[in-house]
């Protein structure tokens, strides 16, 4: 093909001049219009071509050892509705089959009830309004009609019935002697599946929703309680102790194949949630330091997470279509309803942060900037016990069998507007005192407690976790650490002037040796530095 960029402006005068000629010639208007718009196509044609012309030659430019770096999009910001919002909890959301309606229980009025809204909020009425005992955990039956949930009066707790305008209270498991709670529906509204304590430990059952054919599902070592009905109608998901922590399981129906899909020795997960296709599992966690919402394959697999900030988020529920979940969370003080899109849930990299890789290849070099530290702000806090501010961090237990965390604050003022291209943590000990590693994982975690000296309270921090280790000298340089860090620079100004980050371990439980088994540092010997993009 010749250069169509040397023959296309050689071209439109020769254009310009045949219509000239033809306009003199021709005494039929019409003729002419089409004339002119026979040669306004042929000119976009060619335009068109001379830009596909320049982009092949663009890419023809490029060697094959370079790369085609296209502009990344610019993430979606997850959009997070609250939905009730008052002084008092407001939890455990259920969305009905036609989702237009959520049920929920609140203490608004001073005792636990069952609540209706519409799926945006508005018009929520108490459906209960039983002032002599506690209306708990709800569920809508599948075709809607029915309500089952969990009544309490007299520390005994039942499962009842009702209809959905909360009229005609069946109770369906008439047990006085134990605690019946979290009623699930079978996709056929035929059974109900629940935990009891009727056994004198905490198992699931299922009974038929007409009180009768009540059986025991589970019978294992540990609590096993919040099922949740698979929507093929064959397998319950649910919470077990059974492997020394929360754990979520599924089990067929007729009681085999017990498996653990978050197997997670570290951390907890609760609150089981099947998604309407069945191909998803939805449930809260703990594992990045507080409780948030994950949604994970069936099989356990490909584990995202879909919320993110420093409260709690938690009781998952989907509504009917699957593009969106309702959940509990306190992140504003209060207990409330809220909910957020399914499509705004972010890959979770499990391995980046349970890893107890030692991340040998990692060294605080001398190109780091160090940022510096606010000794009167770091220390230790001996459980329930003792504080010990501005000076060195005790890890582990000690002599009376109390737990003890490690604090330290880095001040961060002066950097705002940088963009942190790498981040490294080094921990130094200066004492190692005899073995505590049977206390779990050594964590490190970020966490924002106040640009003050630490105080008793501060113990109950977690943090958002960042790695662990297994052992007292460590250097950490991940991308949780980098974001973290860029976040807290982000957020400069107003009260945010710290870094801060927590030192642990995965037990909160002493070992009860009455001998101290734990690591210390001296502030001096913890160093966080960076390298900033220019």
């Amino acid at each position: 093909m010749k250069d169509i960029k040397v023959i296309f402006p050689l071209m439109l005068p020769l254009l310009i001049v045949s219509l000239a000629v033809f306009g003199c010639q021709s005494q039929d208007t019409s003729e002419v219009e089409e004339k002119i718009a026979e040669l306004e196509e042929q000119i976009e044609n060619l335009e068109a071509e001379v830009a596909e012309e320049e982009k092949q030659q663009e890419k023809e430019e490029i060697s094959p050892d370079e790369e085609i770096i296209e502009e990344e999009e610019t993430p979606m910001v997850a959009e997070v509705i609250n939905l009730t919002n008052n002084k008092a909890r407001d939890k455990e959301p259920s969305w009905s089959p036609d989702g237009t309606k959520i049920i929920f229980d609140s203490d608004r009025d001073g005792n636990a009830e069952i609540y209706i809204m519409n799926a945006d909020g508005s018009g929520q009425v108490n459906i209960t309004n039983n002032p002599e005992a506690k209306d708990l955990s709800s569920s809508w039956s599948p075709d809607g009609t029915k309500i089952a949930f969990r009544l309490q009066a007299n520390k005994i707790s039942e499962i009842f019935i009702m209809n959905a305008d909360g009229s005609e209270k069946v109770n369906i498991t008439n047990n006085q002697g134990a605690r019946d709670i979290s009623p699930t529906w079978s996709p056929d509204g035929k059974m109900i599946a629940f935990e009891s304590e009727r056994n004198n430990r905490e198992e699931i059952y299922i009974i038929n929703s007409d009180d009768t054919g009540l059986i025991m599902l589970t019978e294992n070592p540990g609590l096993d309680y919040a099922p949740s009905w698979s929507p093929d109608g064959e397998k319950i998901a649910f919470v077990s102790e059974k492997d020394g922590n929360n754990e979520i399981f599924v089990i067929n129906i007729d009681g085999t194949d017990q498996e653990n899909l978050t197997n997670n020795l570290v951390e907890n997960s609760i609150d089981p949630a099947w998604s309407p296709d069945g191909n998803r599992i939805a449930f809260t966690s703990d594992r990045e330091g507080n409780n948030e919402i994950y949604i994970m394959n069936t099989d356990g697999t490909g584990i995202y997470r879909l919320t993110n900030n420093q409260g709690n988020d938690m009781y998952p529920c989907w509504s009917p279509d699957g593009e969106m979940i309702a959940f509990t969370s306190d992140r504003f003080g209060n207990e409330d309803i809220y909910v957020i899109e399914v499509k705004y849930a972010v890959p979770y990299n499990q391995d980046l942060v349970i890893s107890q890789v030692d991340n040998e290849t990692i060294e605080f070099t001398s190109d780091l900037i160090e940022i510096s530290r606010v000794e009167e702000e770091g220390g230790y806090i001996e459980k329930d016990s003792y504080v010990g501010n501005g000076g060195y961090l005790y890890i582990g237990d000690t002599e009376r069998n109390n737990m003890s965390k490690g604090f330290i604050s880095f001040d961060i003022t002066g950097l705002e507007g940088i963009t942190i291209d790498k981040a490294v943590l080094s921990f130094k000990s200066r004492k190692v005192l005899n073995d505590p590693l049977d206390l779990g994982e050594l964590i490190i975690a970020s966490h924002w407690y106040g640009d003050n000296p630490i105080v008793m309270v501060d113990y109950n921090n977690t943090g958002l976790m960042i790695q662990s280790f297994n052992k007292s000298d460590f250097n950490c340089g991940n991308n949780i650490l980098k974001s973290e860090l860029q976040k807290a620079i982000d957020e400069l100004g107003g009260d945010r002037t710290r870094f801060q980050v927590l030192i642990y371990f995965s037990s909160d439980s002493s070992n009860g040796n009455s001998i101290a088994d734990g690591w210390e540092y001296n502030q001096e010997d913890i160093k966080l530095g960076i390298t900033v993009l220019e």
